[in-house]
């Protein structure tokens, strides 16, 4: 009897092992948009698909504390690096979830066919960058805090801010070589340039904005073929989300202040055209979409808006008001069907 039960209880853990490596589909994901909801504090976060009346159809829990981005997964489906937890979500385009366990805080991950770049934060003293391709990966270590990466062909960007004595921050772009997978070029910025929330590599430019609480009116951007350094103003403080459209650059900051860059990073048009807590924005062929956050959820009811606006007007297309939730929005995508 005994041998038995210790039996059942071992064929009862394989199954439970089993199922949380394959994954799982506790609600198909259906809808037009997604939503990552997160807390910081807890274990959970859940992302919750909408439809274009703004109803929502599907929610996917997921054990990863602080999942504050989504991102399209090369080979479809989403991807979901947990900021403050050792995970990476994998949610496949019907709503299979796979959960990675990984070494360390996610700070970043970037994906295309051919290559994977994950930027891991240990501590502010030194960080793990993993490059993986078909033929392995490959771990360099550096010193600083990761916080954001590009690639073209040639080269991976990756912002990290180096610790100066005194607890100051030394904002650099690392150069890293595809092919030899090392660091070729250290370029070192000002300090306003630290801990970029988002990054962008458009018409042969990184582009930095400068960071939250720097009060400062500029990005900034490496030519990749000279590596020069320029500044460029922007209309507003603290110019943080970045999201490029062929080859324009949208940059908003939180409080809903709006600029359009053209190829040459000059402002060709400025708006304020929503309300404070703006936390994400994407550039899509039907519209440019911006995430708020609502504070006073318990006035409102709600956990903020969606807020959708025409490419070249600006003019408002659509506001879909998301439903109350105890967590907070983060990040909002397209859903492909």
């Amino acid at each position: 009897m005994g041998s038995n039960y210790r039996i059942f209880k071992l064929l009862l853990l394989t199954m439970v092992v089993i199922s949380i490596s394959i994954g799982c589909q506790p609600d198909e994901l259906k809808g037009e948009y997604g939503v990552i909801f997160t807390d910081c504090g807890s274990k959970e976060s859940e992302f919750v698909s909408f439809d274009e009346s703004g109803k929502k159809v599907s929610k996917i829990p997921i054990s990863a504390r602080c999942s504050i981005k989504v991102q399209y997964h090369p080979s479809g489906g989403y991807t979901l690096p947990a900021y403050s937890d050792k995970k990476i979500t994998h949610i496949s385009k019907e709503g299979k979830v796979e959960m990675e366990n990984v070494q360390a805080h996610v700070a970043f991950i970037k994906e295309t066919p051919e290559l994977t770049v994950i930027g891991y934060n240990n501590d502010t003293k030194k960080n793990t960058l993993e490059i993986r391709e078909a033929g392995g990966k490959k771990l360099l270590e550096w010193k600083g805090v990761l916080s954001d990466a590009q690639m073209d062909e040639k080269y991976i960007y990756v912002q990290s801010n180096n610790i100066k004595s005194g607890g100051a921050f030394e904002p650099v772009v690392l150069v890293i070589d595809r092919k030899s997978k090392e660091v070729i070029k250290e370029i070192k910025l000002e300090e306003k340039y630290e801990v970029a929330l988002s990054t962008e590599l458009i018409n042969h430019k990184l582009i930095i904005p400068s960071c939250y609480g720097c009060n400062d009116q500029s990005v900034a951007s490496i030519d990749v073929n000279t590596w020069k350094v320029e500044k460029h103003p922007i209309p507003f403080a603290t110019p943080q989300i970045l999201a490029k459209h062929k080859d324009h650059l949208f940059v908003v900051n939180p409080q809903g202040e709006l600029a359009e860059l053209d190829h040459q990073m000059k402002v060709i048009k400025h708006k304020k055209i929503s309300s404070d807590n703006i936390v994400s924005m994407r550039a899509f062929p039907d519209g440019l979409y911006l995430l708020r956050q609502d504070h006073n959820q318990k006035v409102t009811k709600s956990s903020g808006s969606i807020e959708i606006y025409d490419l070249d007007s600006w003019v408002l297309k659509k506001k879909i008001t998301l439903p109350d939730h105890e967590m907070v929005a983060s990040d909002l995508i397209r859903l492909k069907n």
